[in-house]
């Protein structure tokens, strides 16, 4: 579980990787506080698959996101 302000870190890493990401793919990522995951979205907004990113740190969600490509 994560105090806020590392919800808050959180939160801005995966705005942040959503914009190079969209760039770089043209794929877009959505966190979900509810399930702890990060969401990867089609250019149509289809679900491609998601990645689990409970208890990590911010760091941990930027290297697992990375790491699912």
């Amino acid at each position: 579980m994560w105090n806020a302000k590392e919800l808050e870190d959180i939160k801005e890493i995966v705005n942040h990787l959503n914009c190079a990401i969209k760039i770089a793919l043209g794929i877009s990522l959505k966190f979900d506080e509810n399930t702890d995951e990060v969401i990867v979205l089609s250019e149509s907004g289809k679900e491609v698959r998601r990645i689990n990113v409970s208890d990590d740190s911010a760091l941990g969600v930027i290297q697992d996101v990375i790491n699912s490509f």
